[in-house]
């Protein structure tokens, strides 16, 4: 897969979420989750935090998109969340 080859953090987590984006429009919804997952996780891993958030609600808005609400709150608090910790930092 192409995400395996791309070193930067961000970037992969973005090419993941494209992609699921694409399996979700083609009504793959378990090949979708299978790759927000993964860029779940990579997001998590990223050292930035201000890449972290941004990555965040790009997966927030793929929640919304999709349907997903109670996902995309989770997703925004887990952001705001985040930001608040950079403040204080």
């Amino acid at each position: 897969m192409v995400a395996q080859t791309i070193d930067f953090q961000p970037n992969k987590a973005r090419v993941l979420l494209k992609i699921a984006k694409h399996y979700a429009l083609n009504q793959q919804q378990e090949k979708a989750a299978e790759m927000i997952s993964q860029a779940l996780k990579i997001t998590q891993s990223v050292d930035s935090k201000f890449a972290q958030v941004s990555l965040m609600i790009e997966i927030a808005e793929y929640y919304t998109v999709n349907k997903q609400q109670e996902n995309a709150s989770n997703m925004l608090a887990q952001a705001l969340e985040t930001i608040e910790a950079i403040e204080t930092e």
